[in-house]
């Protein structure tokens, strides 16, 4: 206790329960917005609480809380955050977790759900969604594909769980306000398969355990105007920036292929070792409209024999995307490398923009090269 909330209906406590039965409780009552009970314990004396102000609670107590609802503008103090916070934080009033809906081509219609952490302790910012623009992800944004979303609610089942072995994944994007040190991903992860809530409250996982989970990733793309990366989650990887050279020349701002300035096109595809029935590879295409280059395309392979990142596609992953860079270091993306051909001598956070843009989505079936029409392609 210390004064951060107010009884529920004029009632203090309302029993000893377990303590799932008191988090219910206050899911069925309008006016809870959380619940106090005994820490480490599976049943506890309960109350139900509303008018939260959690930087007047008391930290270090024999009580924990459960906040039914992160709302806008709610402070949050570091102590009641997850492990490896450090600073209070405020969840900003314009990150809504639903911010609208696209349509797929090949899939239909697609809710987004946006983060309201970044990662443990730290607020992530707005993505916002429209038919018109397609999905703006903001500096520290992130978002993930959902079948269906509902505001305040994070539910791993609705999450979005595409199949993409044999399939191929088109989209378009801007990175015109990318400079040195942003970086827009697109990327998968198996978050629907995720049953933990993870440090960021809402099921995320990664390869790199940002939220304190780990699962199987594939990152179609890591991208700002000056580097182009994709990553089969396994440290084999294909691009241009500090450590590859796949696309020097051809991918930059004015580049002869790709010109970063201007909108292009991204295909990632994930064609089937017949023989085997594992993943060949992931082969990622870059084109733009008004380009006349014939080059081969990206593709990232050596590492998909493995057993989990098979299964992760079978099953069906999310597609997630965000944007961030600032106050990081992205060296190891866009930076010269050891041979100094790299495409940045630093990163300036100054060089990324409020936000870049994805947009045009489809979910096609592969073809080989032999069975298409020729292409503009990087």
């Amino acid at each position: 206790g210390g004064g951060g909330g107010e009884a529920v209906n004029s009632q203090d406590m309302i029993g000893v329960m377990k303590v799932s039965e008191c988090k219910r409780r206050c899911e069925e009552e309008p006016e809870c917005e959380g619940v106090v009970y005994y820490n480490n314990q599976d049943y506890s004396d309960c109350w139900l609480r509303r008018g939260i102000d959690v930087g007047r609670c008391m930290p270090s107590t024999a009580w924990d809380l459960w906040i039914k609802e992160l709302k806008p503008d709610m402070r949050v103090p570091s102590w009641a955050l997850p492990p490896g916070s450090t600073a209070e934080t405020r969840i900003a009033p314009e990150t809504r977790t639903c911010p609208g809906a696209i349509q797929v081509e090949g899939y239909g219609p697609v809710k987004l759900v946006n983060a309201i952490f970044d990662m443990p302790g730290m607020a992530a910012t707005k993505v916002e969604v429209s038919n018109a623009s397609g999905i703006v992800p903001h500096m520290r944004g992130r978002t993930y594909f959902a079948d269906a979303c509902q505001d305040g609610v994070y539910d791993h089942n609705a999450y979005a769980a595409m199949k993409l072995i044999g399939k191929t994944l088109r989209y378009s994007v801007d990175l015109s306000a990318a400079g040195c040190g942003c970086n827009a991903a697109l990327y998968m992860t198996s978050l629907h398969q995720e049953s933990d809530v993870s440090g960021c409250n809402d099921y995320y996982c990664d390869a790199n355990s940002v939220c304190g989970l780990s699962c199987p990733e594939i990152d179609i793309m890591e991208a700002n105007r000056h580097a182009f990366y994709a990553h089969d989650g396994g440290g084999h990887g294909a691009g241009y920036g500090a450590t590859h050279r796949e696309l020097m020349g051809k991918y930059a701002p004015g580049g002869s292929c790709i010109d970063t300035n201007k909108p292009f096109q991204v295909e990632a595809s994930f064609p089937m070792n017949a023989t085997t029935g594992t993943i060949r590879s992931m082969e990622v295409k870059l084109s733009q409209a008004g380009k006349k280059c014939h080059h081969s395309k990206v593709s990232v392979a050596g590492y998909w024999g493995n057993a989990e990142l098979t299964t992760a596609l079978q099953q069906g992953m999310t597609p997630i995307i965000s944007y961030w860079g600032v106050g990081e270091n992205m060296m190891w993306m866009d930076g010269p490398g050891s041979d100094g051909g790299g495409p940045c001598d630093w990163d300036d956070p100054g060089r990324c923009g409020e936000s870049v843009r994805f947009f045009d989505f489809a979910l096609l079936d592969h073809q080989d090269d032999d069975a298409r029409p020729s292409t503009v392609q990087v």
